[in-house]
């Protein structure tokens, strides 16, 4: 949780589609894939992902803005097994392609 704080600040959990809109409510999809991708990494690879943050975040709101299937599999039905596969391996991708 510290780790996604460093990373995402008080946005940690959060659909985000743009640096200027609002907070929103945290999301249980979310914080269900972003808890288990970050806990799957090293002490070293989260100080990547801490010294990366603004990559990370910059990465993030495109997969929003661009994966209509990762925003659903975080929106409507999230316990249907495909969208929970879905939007672990993409957050998974976002880690991995930001190390």
């Amino acid at each position: 949780m510290k780790s996604a704080f460093r990373i995402f600040g008080n946005d940690a959990f959060r659909k985000r589609y743009s640096k200027e809109e609002n907070r929103r409510p945290i999301s249980k999809a979310l914080f269900e894939a972003w808890s288990v991708g970050l806990a799957r990494r090293s002490d070293s690879e989260i100080d990547i992902l801490i010294n990366k943050h603004k990559k990370v975040n910059n990465r993030f709101i495109s997969l929003m803005n661009e994966d209509e299937e990762f925003d659903k599999a975080i929106s409507y039905s999230t316990g249907i097994p495909v969208r929970v596969r879905k939007r672990f391996q993409a957050i998974d991708k976002l880690i991995k392609d930001c190390l």
